[in-house]
């Protein structure tokens, strides 16, 4: 019944694997979303967009994604800051 043991791991690596897509992972102090830079910079998202990307590209923002709880399910969700 070798075949047997080798489902039960790969069930139980299933659903260690499914756990960890369901957790959320909030970001850091100084971490923040497009939204929220557009709000501070009272722009709108898009030409907020454009400065973060420009700012990506002259090396002075840097990015990172962070699970949090959208409509009921953890999405990744770039955030960014000052280097």
């Amino acid at each position: 019944m070798p075949s047997h043991k080798k489902n039960d791991k790969m069930f139980e690596l299933i659903k260690a694997i499914q756990a960890t897509r369901l957790e959320t992972i909030p970001p850091d102090e100084g971490w923040f979303t497009t939204l929220e830079l557009s709000k501070q910079l009272n722009c709108s998202v898009g030409h907020a967009s454009k400065m973060i990307l420009k700012g990506q590209m002259a090396g002075v923002i840097e990015t990172r994604k962070f699970k949090l709880d959208r409509n009921g399910s953890p999405r990744a969700v770039p955030h960014f800051r000052k280097k």
